[in-house]
């Protein structure tokens, strides 16, 4: 009897010795499941390069250029989160990202409004914390 092995997708953001442990498992006859995708918010992940070494397609999903409402975000002294995205900007690009073929963005650099604007999506307000909101604060490390 032939049985299929669901495919998996692996959310790293360091060195990857989880996604080592899950990859290696994986190969093992006793997994149901394969990993054919790393995900990263860090481009120089280390776990990228073992990714890439395996021959599995890799995305990385960098933040849109204005900040994120996150609880890390908001311990900072002075931030007002009232002048952020919310999360749901990265998860709709994500899945804009995931959707497309892996030949067309595996090893690719994104930012979350570009890859939302490639769809026909300019309108963001819906992911303002404030509908209506026209100033945000920057995103920390994307100029």
């Amino acid at each position: 009897m032939l049985i299929f092995k669901k495919k998996v997708a692996i959310f790293i953001s360091g060195k990857g010795s989880n996604l080592k442990n899950i990859y290696k498992f994986s190969k093992t006859s006793k997994s149901k499941f394969d990993v054919t995708l790393v995900v990263s918010n860090k481009k120089k992940a280390k776990g990228l390069v073992f990714s890439r070494s395996k021959k599995l397609r890799t995305i990385f999903i960098d933040k849109p250029t204005t900040a994120i409402d996150t609880a890390a975000l908001a311990m900072i002294p002075g931030v007002d989160t009232a002048f952020c995205r919310t999360t749901e900007i990265i998860s709709d690009s994500a899945y804009i990202i995931l959707n497309r073929l892996g030949k067309d963005c595996s090893g690719n650099f994104f930012i979350d409004d570009e890859v939302l604007a490639s769809e026909g999506i300019v309108d963001l307000d819906k992911y303002a914390v404030v509908p209506g909101t026209k100033e945000f604060i920057k995103d920390l490390y994307v100029d």
